[in-house]
């Protein structure tokens, strides 16, 4: 029963270890899902940003080709444009970078997600069986407290007895006894 009692004691205590790292796996999952939506969210406003940049950049080329025929003020127009349509592609380059490199985080973090979602999987079926073993130890322990209830009904019927047959034998005795005394007092 002691050892039953040191199991039991010692699967608890795992129990709450795994439900805690349990419950700081699901903040870490939290906080990587935040970080995955606000990345998605930033991923989304940079492909707009991208969409729009490159629409200004297809104007710009329209613009270009018109300033290019114009007179000389055109000229110096056009020249603004290009100076606006190189910077309009470092930022284009440098949005695609970027989007790039959001893609792989985002990828990054799913993966990490994946692997977050599959240990809390785990420790939960961990954590089932642990608990049906704790019912099975609950289940054990019942049966030896009857079965302890029960030896302890058939001890006292066994003294019970023991004492009935001890009176018994007090009175045959004492019976015996008489008798040969009545022999003694005949002979």
């Amino acid at each position: 029963l002691a050892q039953q009692k040191a199991v039991v004691a010692r699967l608890e205590l795992r129990v709450a270890s795994l439900v805690q790292e349990r419950d700081q796996l699901m903040a870490s999952l939290c906080t990587v899902e935040g970080d995955t939506s606000a990345l998605a969210q930033k991923h989304s406003s940079l492909s707009e940003e991208l969409r729009r940049v490159a629409a200004d950049r297809d104007r710009l080329e329209v613009e270009l080709l018109r300033v290019e025929e114009g007179q000389r003020a055109a000229a110096q127009a056009r020249d603004v444009a290009l100076q606006d349509l190189t910077g309009l592609e470092r930022d284009l380059v440098r949005l695609t970078d970027l989007n790039a490199d959001l893609n792989a985080r985002l990828r990054q973090q799913h993966r990490e997600s994946s692997m977050v979602r599959d240990r809390t999987q785990d420790l939960e079926q961990e954590v089932q069986a642990l608990q049906l073993a704790l019912r099975e130890t609950d289940r054990l322990k019942e049966d030896l407290l009857l079965a302890e209830q029960e030896r302890a009904a058939l001890s006292k019927q066994l003294d019970a007895q023991a004492s009935e047959t001890s009176t018994k034998a007090m009175g045959l005795q004492q019976l015996l006894d008489e008798v040969r005394e009545l022999t003694r007092e005949r002979d």
